[in-house]
């Protein structure tokens, strides 16, 4: 058992959710970047920007956990 495979879970699980937050990070980078780009609707882009972040601030406590 190398070092490597004591610090990398090896459950597919762990990967799964890893991808996951991934594609959010995609989505909240896409948001901010429309928000910068088009100055409309702010306060609906920032709402949008915060549910986001919110989902994954989930998504690293269910990894940790």
């Amino acid at each position: 058992m190398g070092i490597l495979s004591w610090l990398i879970p090896q459950e597919k699980h762990f990967f799964d959710m890893i991808e996951q937050q991934s594609k959010n990070v995609l989505v909240g980078v896409d948001a901010l970047v429309n928000l910068l780009e088009y100055y409309n609707d702010i306060e609906k882009k920032r709402e949008r920007i915060k549910q986001i972040e919110n989902e994954g601030d989930k998504m690293v406590h269910d990894i940790f956990a």
